[in-house]
């Protein structure tokens, strides 16, 4: 069975909604099932400049999207004091192009820099956000070397996740078990430039939800 980014963006888009009809509803079961997004979204974007051919208009392509997003974003009232995920991309791309061209302490610094910027930026998932991503652009190369020391580094970045977030965000510690599945998959299937619009419009049937609510 081959996989395609295409269907793990779809799977993506999907969990997307479920995790915010958790937030409209306060469900706990649906965010539990919703954490699963994030990381999908992040390791697709890691694939998706690592193959990219124009890395620039990916990220002119980013930074468009995120100021579109941002005023439907802000219609859920949980959300209307913090800046959508896809800022947190366009900080994040940069350092996830060019990893390979710097230094371990450059890298800690630039990343530590980039964490601290979204930390105080109030961009969703701040820190433990830009951690993540860190942590998942730098897996294929920890996982035949310096494995146990990734995976200890993803356990304390889910105990981090868990004390800033609450303890529901520690389920998407699980999606490390995805990670050997999702390694390989290189085929890109059906291109989904429309997710770019889905993002943000997908806010205003939500947001009447949460009017109706």
């Amino acid at each position: 069975m081959f996989i395609t980014s295409f269907q793990i963006k779809l799977l993506a888009a999907i969990l997307m909604v479920i995790d915010h009809l958790g937030v409209i509803y306060e469900l706990s079961i649906l965010r539990i099932i919703g954490r699963f997004a994030f990381p999908l979204f992040a390791w697709l974007l890691i694939r998706g400049i690592t193959y990219s051919r124009d890395w620039w208009r990916y990220f002119k392509r980013l930074c468009v999207f995120a100021v579109i997003a941002q005023p439907c974003f802000m219609l859920l009232p949980s959300l209307v004091f913090e800046l959508n995920i896809l800022c947190l991309f366009f900080l994040a791309l940069p350092l996830i192009k060019f990893k390979n061209q710097l230094t371990s302490e450059q890298g800690v610094i630039f990343w530590s820099l980039i964490a601290i910027i979204a930390e105080f930026s109030q961009i969703s998932y701040g820190a433990y956000g830009v951690g993540l991503i860190g942590l998942l652009a730098c897996y294929c190369e920890f996982k035949e070397k310096h494995f146990q020391l990734w995976y200890l580094l993803w356990v304390s970045l889910s105990f981090y996740g868990m004390y800033r977030y609450g303890f529901i965000q520690g389920f998407a510690f699980l999606f490390c078990i995805l990670l050997p599945i999702l390694e390989p998959v290189k085929q890109q299937g059906i291109k989904a430039r429309w997710f770019y619009w889905f993002y943000p419009l997908h806010f205003l049937p939500l947001s009447l939800l949460k009017t109706i609510h």
